[in-house]
């Protein structure tokens, strides 16, 4: 599957309405994973280990579903199990 596609299915999305946003959000969390873990430079999606493409998915969603740069009268939580576990095995030490 394609990282257009997995976003696709993670979200819940059926139509192809918002496909062009939704590859500028991939390009997007691409690069964000990338700069988490210390690569080079983004690695393409379907060459990323299982636990790296979840995470890319958990980082584009929230990329989607959170456009702005505040929020008004919400609290936010950081959900245990989340984006931080899945890229703690692949983040280069640097020493």
């Amino acid at each position: 599957m394609t990282a257009l596609s997995d976003l696709k299915q993670h979200l819940e999305i059926l139509d192809d309405a918002d496909d062009a946003q939704l590859s500028r959000l991939a390009v997007n969390a691409l690069a964000i994973l990338a700069n988490d873990i210390g690569a080079q430079a983004p690695a393409e999606y379907e060459d990323l280990p299982p636990a790296l493409q979840q995470a890319f998915l958990m980082k584009a969603a929230h990329l989607f579903w959170n456009r702005n740069p505040v929020l008004v009268d919400h609290s936010m939580v950081t959900l245990a199990m989340g984006y931080d576990d899945m890229i703690a095995p692949y983040v280069r030490q640097v020493c």
